[in-house]
């Protein structure tokens, strides 16, 4: 995985609003990136195998450095699809409550960000791995984020970012309606995150970290 400097966008940032001090500009870069993120589920994770344990529902799932996960994209429980089971679904198994029932994992759900809980309770031939790979972002005090989600939705970003400064009240910078525009550019781009996103989902993503041998 590679990472690139949210400083290499200042430039064309403070291009399109001069008098915007560069911590500010960088703020707002971040938090486009944050956006992005969150709205696409672009930036994709697959970390190390997950020994499962008997007894041991929670597993807390491996994201890089300086990035936080949003949501679990897919999972696997040796080399099986492991399928979601959300709030909702559960209302439907109250005759198989998965949460006292032991076994073989067969579900997850992901009640905290930065965990996974696997349904049933594995018992003590649940001997094997879960795999998992989940959609991350950067953290608030981050410094880069994916190179090529960066390269690929650079404008897109940059709009995001200008959007949050333009809409910035009472400085020389301020400027209502370009804001809006470009909130509508950046809103075009999480579009086409979003499609590309879900393209991945069946197809090889070139933005999942290689499982280590």
């Amino acid at each position: 995985m590679s990472l690139q400097s949210f400083d290499t966008l200042m430039q064309d940032v403070v291009m399109y609003a001069p008098s915007c001090p560069e911590f500010t500009a960088l703020h707002c870069i971040r938090a486009a990136c944050i956006d992005f993120c969150n709205e696409t589920l672009w930036w994709r994770y697959e970390g190390d195998p997950i020994p499962v344990e008997a007894d041991e529902q929670v597993y807390t799932l491996e994201v890089p450095n300086g990035t936080e996960a949003v949501a679990i994209c897919a999972a696997f429980y040796d080399n099986m699809p492991l399928p979601p089971m959300g709030f909702a679904g559960r209302s439907k198994w109250t005759m198989r409550d998965y949460d006292s029932r032991y076994g073989a994992p067969v579900f997850y759900t992901q009640e905290t960000p930065g965990e996974i809980k696997v349904l049933p309770v594995p018992d003590s031939n649940s001997t094997g791995e879960l795999v998992v790979t989940v959609a991350v972002r950067p953290k608030r005090d981050a410094t880069s984020a994916d190179r090529d989600m960066m390269d690929r939705y650079e404008d897109p970003i940059i709009s995001g970012a200008l959007a949050r400064i333009y809409a910035i009240p009472n400085q020389p910078f301020t400027n209502p309606e370009m804001a809006l525009m470009r909130q509508r550019l950046f809103r075009e781009g999480i579009t086409r995150g979003k499609i590309d996103a879900n393209k991945s989902l069946t197809t090889a993503s070139l933005r999942v970290q290689p499982r280590r041998p």
